[in-house]
C-alpha cells in the first residue's frame, strides 16, 4: 500500500512528466514549422503551423508562428489576428507587440499600429524597443515631434540604444536642422565611439550641408572602425560618386562587392561608372555577370541592351530589349529602345509595331508620338 507522502511524490512527479512531454511535444512543433521554412516550404509550413495551434491553442509561440506563416502567404487579415492572439496571451512579450504594430504600419492601420505599441510599451514596463518602433512609425507618418520624444524617451530608458540616435538626426536632418542632427550623432559617439554606422550617419549629414571634406573624414573614420563592412563602403561610394570623386567610388563599390557580391545596386552603379569612364568591356562583364545570376533584372538588361548596340551586336541587343519587355511590359522605355534599332536597321514597318505596341502601354507618351511620326515621315506614309 502506497503511503500519502508517497502518494504525492507519485503524483508530482508524474505531473512534472506530464509538463516535460508538454514541453517536448511543443518544440516539435516549432522545430518542424521552422525546417520547413527554411526549405522554402511555405504552405507545409502554414499548414504545421496551424496544427501547432490546433494542439496549443493557448500558446502564445503557436500562434506567433501562424502569424508570421500567414504573413509570408499574403494572408494579412488572419496574421493580424494571430498577433493579436499573442499580446493577449503573452502581455509581456514584447515581440508580439511588435509584430502586430509592424504588420497594421505595413497595411496602412498607422493609428492602430501606435495604439498597439503604446499598449505594449504600458505591459512591458516601458520597453525601449517599443518605444524605438512607435518613434519610427511616428517618424514615418509626419509625426514629427512626436517622434522626436520617443527618441529621447527611448533613449532615456536605454542610453545605449544607438537606432535612437540614428532617428533623432534622420529627423533634425530631414526639418534642415543639421546642427542638431550632428549634435544627436556625436551623443551616439560618445557611448560608442567606433561606431561605424554613426560615423556614415555624420558623413551623410556633412555631405547634405555641403562640408565635402568634413564628410570624408566622418567615412574614412567609419570605415577604419570597420574595415570589412560592405554596407559603409557601399555608402561611401554612392557619397563619393555624387559629388564628383570616381576613383574613390570605384574604389569603395569594388570593395563592397568583394565583400557582398549579392548587392546588385552597387553592382550595377559600378557598371554605369565604367560607363562613364568609356570602360565599354569592363562594364559590358559587369552587367552579362548581373543578368546571369538575375535575368529578371529589367533595368541592368535594358542597359546591357544599349551596350550590345554601341558594340554593332544589334541582335544581342534586341534580345535584351525584348526580355526586357515581357519582364516589364509596362515600361515603355524598352519598346522604345527596340523600335529605334528596327529604324536604324530600316525596318520601319517594324518599327511602328513596336511604338504602336508601346502607345497601347502609354498613349500619353509625347516621344513615342513624335517618334511614330518621324517614322511615318521616313516611310512616306503619310494620309
Amino acid at each position: 500500500m502506497i503511503k500519502d507522502g508517497m502518494m504525492s511524490k507519485v503524483m508530482v512527479s508524474m505531473l512534472c512528466l506530464l509538463v516535460l512531454s508538454q514541453e517536448v511535444y511543443a518544440r516539435e512543433f516549432s522545430g518542424e514549422v521552422e525546417d520547413l521554412f527554411r526549405r522554402g516550404k511555405i504552405d507545409s509550413a502554414l499548414a504545421a503551423s496551424q496544427a501547432f495551434v490546433v494542439a496549443f491553442p493557448d500558446s502564445a509561440e503557436a500562434h506567433g508562428y501562424l502569424g508570421t506563416m500567414y504573413t509570408e502567404v499574403g494572408r494579412l487579415e488572419d496574421a493580424l489576428a494571430a498577433f493579436d492572439r499573442v499580446t493577449q496571451l503573452n502581455p509581456g512579450q514584447v515581440d508580439g507587440y511588435r509584430n502586430l504594430a509592424l504588420l497594421q504600419a505595413k497595411v496602412g492601420e498607422v493609428d492602430e499600429a501606435i495604439e498597439t505599441l503604446t499598449r505594449g510599451v504600458g505591459a512591458t514596463a516601458e520597453s525601449p524597443a517599443l518605444i524605438l518602433e512607435r518613434a519610427l512609425i511616428k517618424g514615418n507618418a509626419g509625426q514629427i515631434e512626436a517622434a522626436k520624444a520617443d527618441f529621447e524617451r527611448a533613449i532615456k530608458k536605454a542610453p545605449k540604444e544607438l537606432d535612437a540616435y540614428h532617428g533623432l538626426a534622420m529627423l533634425w536632418t530631414a526639418s534642415g536642422d543639421f546642427d542638431r542632427a550632428l549634435e544627436s550623432i556625436d551623443r551616439g559617439l560618445a557611448i560608442a565611439p567606433g561606431n561605424p554606422e554613426l560615423f556614415v550617419n555624420r558623413g551623410g549629414v556633412l555631405h547634405s550641408q555641403g562640408q565635402i571634406p568634413g564628410a570624408f573624414t566622418a567615412y574614412r573614420a567609419a570605415l577604419d572602425s570597420a574595415p570589412e563592412d560592405a554596407k559603409v563602403h557601399r555608402a561611401f561610394g554612392f557619397m563619393a560618386a555624387e559629388v564628383g570623386s570616381l576613383a574613390v567610388a570605384e574604389a569603395a563599390w569594388s570593395e563592397s562587392v568583394r565583400l557582398n557580391p549579392s548587392d546588385l545596386e552597387v553592382r550595377n552603379a559600378l557598371g554605369q561608372l565604367y560607363i562613364s569612364k568609356g570602360d565599354g568591356k569592363r562594364a559590358l562583364a559587369q552587367f552579362e555577370a548581373i543578368v546571369a545570376e538575375e535575368p529578371r533584372a529589367a533595368l541592368t538588361r535594358h542597359t546591357l541592351g544599349f551596350l550590345y548596340r554601341s558594340k554593332g551586336e544589334p541582335a544581342r541587343a534586341k534580345q535584351e530589349f525584348r526580355a526586357c519587355i515581357q519582364i516589364e511590359p509596362g515600361w515603355t522605355e524598352p519598346y522604345k529602345s527596340l523600335a529605334m534599332l528596327h529604324v536604324e536597321e530600316g525596318y520601319l514597318d517594324s518599327a511602328l509595331a513596336v511604338y504602336n505596341a508601346a502607345l497601347g502601354v502609354d498613349s500619353t507618351d509625347a516621344t513615342i508620338h513624335n517618334n511614330v511620326g518621324y517614322v511615318y515621315s521616313m516611310a512616306k506614309k503619310w494620309t
